[in-house]
């Protein structure tokens, strides 16, 4: 009979034990359960023992960037501690309306865990750090401790620090991590665009170079990695299997992958806000230098995907902003061209590889999609032919 683990009540996280192990505890032979359950018990640490996952799958809720101080880069180096960076995130919040509404969510749950309240109910999970002992590597549960932290700031710092109830695992797991972020509230789409990048790495489906694997996570853009992700050409049938966690099609975890070669402080503005996927998409499909506005207008207009795709053909905008929406079809088009040029002859990469990779997302569309897609793009081949012939610059064959 195999053993399973059944959290029923989230106010305490138990084991529950087979027969065969009931039955090995009483001959005294139950050394292996004890152990286990030992590794699950619930207990109580300083949160200062207690140090943030710099490549937790979610989005960062520290501030990052030179618009914020560098907050989250100076605390994942050590220059600063977890209470200067909250004291300084309070600040910031104040400049920031999608902060401030992160902070106060955070400060209402560090409400909650006052003890005549039932203190923390739902304990987070961390690991053993081997470099450092006697500090836990956060697996889950970053909100709970921000929340702790905050709410300590707030307090005056009174007393000792506060203290998080923690399950500690001896084994450090993304996919648990994802499942129990989803479980705990619908990340948003960029947090899901993070979701399904990590875990094409951590099941074993791609590999990250050594210059972004031992990058320091201080250094690093936070979307170093998932952009590197987007971009890379995924082995057969791996879409696939992470349909049963991420619970969607391959075709919508696509999707939303391709949100990762956005500017990673407009993935960070459209995160805090919420921004959907459709929204996020025909942004994506407008010129590049008009993303900034059209992120504004979905933030303060109430601008939805709909509102932009019909701002396309209607004679003009309901409002003033973006005044370039109105360019030709020929120049938007133009426009795109530009772009996918641009980006060939910048990369790195093989150029062959990279192009595969294009085809390759583009023929998974639905049919009608790519079918026109290649008739567009061959007659667009054709057409600059006969110019270059015209120009002498090619010859006829």
């Amino acid at each position: 009979m195999s053993r399973k683990v059944n959290i029923t009540d989230q106010t305490k996280v138990g084991v529950i034990r087979s027969e065969q192990e009931i039955e090995a505890e009483a001959r005294g032979q139950a050394g292996q359960s004890a152990q286990i359950q030992r590794a699950e018990r619930v207990i109580s640490i300083p949160v200062t023992e207690v140090f943030p996952d710099p490549d937790q799958p979610r989005m960062p809720l520290l501030p990052f960037g030179e618009s914020s101080g560098y907050i989250r880069e100076r605390f994942l180096s050590g220059e600063i501690d977890c209470f200067q960076a909250a004291k300084e995130w309070i600040e910031f919040a104040k400049k920031d309306a999608g902060h401030t509404r992160r902070v106060q969510f955070l400060l209402d749950m560090a409400a909650g865990f006052k003890a005549e309240d039932g203190g923390q109910i739902n304990p987070v999970t961390v690991v053993p750090m081997p470099e450092q002992k006697g500090a836990y590597l956060l697996e889950t549960g970053e909100q709970r401790y921000w929340a702790a932290v905050l709410g300590y700031v707030v307090g005056g710092m009174a007393g000792n620090p506060p203290l998080l109830k923690v399950v500690v695992k001896q084994e450090f797991s993304r996919k648990r991590q994802v499942l129990e972020n989803r479980h705990v509230g619908p990340p948003t789409v960029v947090s899901q665009a993070r979701e399904i990048a990590t875990l094409f790495l951590s099941e074993g489906y791609l590999e990250l170079p050594e210059e972004i694997a031992k990058a320091p996570a201080y250094e690093r853009d936070p979307f170093a990695i998932h952009r590197w992700v987007a971009e890379q050409r995924k082995p057969h049938k791996s879409w696939q299997a992470l349909e049963e966690v991420m619970s969607m099609s391959s075709r919508q975890m696509q999707r939303i992958l391709g949100l990762a070669m956005l500017p990673t402080h407009l993935l960070a503005t459209a995160d805090r806000y919420d921004l959907s996927l459709r929204t996020l998409q025909e942004i994506a499909l407008q010129p590049e230098d008009l993303w900034e506005d059209l992120i504004d207008l979905a933030i303060n207009e109430g601008w939805t995907g709909a509102d932009f795709e019909e701002a396309e053909i209607e004679e003009a905008p309901p409002v003033e902003k973006p005044k370039k929406k109105m360019r030709d079809a020929h120049q938007q088009a133009l426009s795109g061209v530009k772009g996918f040029v641009r980006t060939l002859s910048r990369t790195t990469e093989d150029k062959t590889i990279v192009i595969g990779q294009v085809a390759d997302a583009v023929s998974v569309l639905e049919e009608d999609e790519a079918l026109i897609s290649y008739q567009f793009l061959a007659s667009l081949a054709d057409q600059i032919k006969l110019r270059l012939i015209e120009r002498g610059i090619i010859q006829d064959d």
